[in-house]
């Protein structure tokens, strides 16, 4: 079979010092690429993905001979100070607050973008140097945009693929980003882009006509798709009947006993909607005050850059405003929203998920969102959930059936 190196920010094995090793990572690309079935789709899969200079060489030359299921790993080793420059001040306070219509959030550094250029250089060198005449590239994200154009500079006969797994922004919003020419002539060098949802695919258009022009003609011959990313289905359907699923259904549900759940399960970002969510619950037991000590919402909030000043500030929203529905709804024997901050088991997650009568995703914006798909594989087909869904994720378009929401729409 051809080789396909799939291309990450982050390897799918990260190094642990409680574990002292790797372990297995998180994140919607790792789940969906663990459903992968190689031999059905003709490629072998191995993993190219950065890890910073300062984990021990050793542990380095460990991970190159350890396997992701059957995926070889490659790490492609970045000095951390450049890392943290391109991760934190790039990527997550320029990119990703823009792609999401955040626009009050981005902070622009050029010292960010500068390292930024050396990162997508150095991995797309890396790839060249792994690369067969062959094999097949597949670019993931938001943190590469430069490295399909470095490739083709050095090597235009490798076949490089790119998708985007957050949403591209309408032109209007695209073109506040400085450096708009310099990431669209490099994704125009690709053999293939991907997205998730139409529209975004729908914007990339727009945008590269009106920021390249006429330069958009170098686009023509090559080619874009819509292919919204899924789960391994099979996987959460066994963990519902698992063992270690039935004990958790099991307490849960004498806890839960004749009370309705609403779940919410979402990473701590902005992005989310968390603050609009707990808002629109608020809003239910004001109009419904029948509805107190039979209604109550369960929601997991998981860690995520907790010491980024924005994400704290977050934090302490969201935590304060749980604080106050508690508080003016709550009884001695009933506490309005059951608010986690930490990730919880997979075997948990799917008990919650047959337990709750509704799911309810309010992102502000989202690039799909996998826990709504989690959600409907989870449900018993003779008495299923219902779904709440933000329409202003990428999940949307593909769940029609799905509750269509606006988050902002909590007070109507």
């Amino acid at each position: 079979m051809s080789r396909c190196l799939l291309v990450s920010n982050r390897l799918p094995l990260a190094y642990s010092d409680k574990a002292q090793g790797f372990t297995p990572s998180s994140g919607g690309l790792v789940s969906a690429i663990k459903g992968l079935d190689a031999k059905k789709v003709g490629y072998d899969f191995e993993w190219m993905g950065i890890i910073t200079d300062d984990v021990d060489p050793e542990k380095i030359t460990e991970l190159k001979n350890i396997s992701f299921g059957d995926l070889r790993c490659h790490p492609i080793v970045v000095p951390k100070n450049t890392y943290e420059l391109y991760y934190n001040s790039f990527c997550n306070n320029v990119i990703w607050p823009l792609f999401h219509y955040e626009r009050s959030l981005v902070q622009h550094s050029e010292q960010g973008w500068q390292a930024y250029q050396e990162v997508n250089e150095l991995v797309a060198d890396a790839i060249i140097r792994e690369a067969k005449d062959d094999d097949t590239i597949w670019i993931h994200d938001f943190h590469f945009f430069l490295v399909p154009g470095f490739i083709k500079a050095k090597r235009p006969d490798l076949k490089v693929g790119f998708f985007l797994h957050i949403p591209f922004p309408s032109s209007e919003i695209f073109r506040e980003l400085p450096q708009r020419k310099e990431i669209l002539l490099s994704l125009i060098m690709c053999d293939l882009v991907g997205f998730h949802d139409l529209s975004y695919l729908t914007h990339f258009k727009s945008s590269l006509s009106r920021v390249l022009g006429e330069r958009t003609n170098l686009f023509n011959e090559r080619k874009w798709g819509v292919y919204p990313i899924s789960i391994d289905t099979q996987h959460f359907v066994d963990l519902t009947n698992a063992p270690e699923t039935n004990e958790f259904i099991q307490r849960y549900a004498e806890q839960k006993k004749d009370k309705k759940w609403i779940l919410g399960v979402d990473r701590l970002d902005y992005i989310k909607g968390l603050i609009l969510k707990l808002k629109s619950f608020e809003e239910f037991l004001k109009r419904h005050p029948e509805q107190k000590e039979k209604v109550q919402m369960v929601q997991i909030v998981i860690p995520s850059r907790t010491d980024v000043p924005e994400y704290l500030d977050l934090k302490q929203k969201v935590e304060q405003l749980v604080s106050s529905i508690n508080g003016e709804y709550g009884t001695p024997t009933y506490m309005p929203v059951h608010y986690i901050f930490h990730s919880v088991s997979e075997f948990e997650l799917s008990a919650l998920y047959q337990l709750s009568e509704v799911m309810h995703i309010g992102s502000r914006r989202d690039g799909m969102n996998l826990v709504c798909l989690e959600y409907v594989v989870s449900q018993n087909e003779k008495h299923p959930g219902t779904l709440l869904l933000s329409e202003f994720t990428g999940a949307h378009s593909t769940l029609s059936y799905a509750v269509s929401i606006n988050p902002w729409s909590a007070g109507r």
